[in-house]
């Protein structure tokens, strides 16, 4: 049955007809969505807040003429919508340190981070020899009148 059929049978009052149109979605929804947010509890979160989402779209009546495409789209975003919102509580805490006055808070995690960001560019070279040459550099202890 093509899914045009399987979303009048929803608006129709069948239930089945929605597991019937979304569980092949399921799994591609979910991995789709961990390979966005990296996280198993927000990837089913999103793909159980996008069901929801799509079937109150069936029954309002929405036009999908690719069902299965628009749920994919539907999942991605609102897995992006989850990664903004998280970079807003995290600066959110930050800010927060930061007018409590705990400076040393807020400096070794903004250390902390930049030697994340630092090793994850490094690791992402593809040429071995500047990669190496990176990380033979860095891990010499830094004298001020080395350079």
């Amino acid at each position: 049955m093509d899914q045009a059929q399987l979303m009048q049978r929803i608006r129709n009052g069948e239930d089945s007809a929605f597991a019937e149109l979304i569980n092949p979605l399921i799994e591609k929804g979910y991995r789709s969505s961990f390979s966005i947010v990296r996280s198993k509890d927000q990837a089913e979160e999103v793909v159980q807040n996008a069901m929801i989402e799509a079937y109150r779209n069936i029954m309002s009546g929405k036009e999908i003429t690719y069902f299965s495409t628009w749920f994919y789209k539907l999942v991605s975003h609102r897995s992006i919508d989850v990664l903004r919102k998280n970079g807003r509580l995290k600066e959110t805490v930050i800010e927060m340190d930061y007018f409590n006055d705990k400076r040393g808070v807020l400096d070794s995690v903004i250390k902390d981070e930049t030697e994340h960001e630092i090793k994850n560019g490094i690791h992402s070279l593809e040429n071995l020899d500047y990669r190496n040459v990176l990380l033979l550099y860095l891990s010499r202890p830094l004298n001020p009148g080395s350079f």
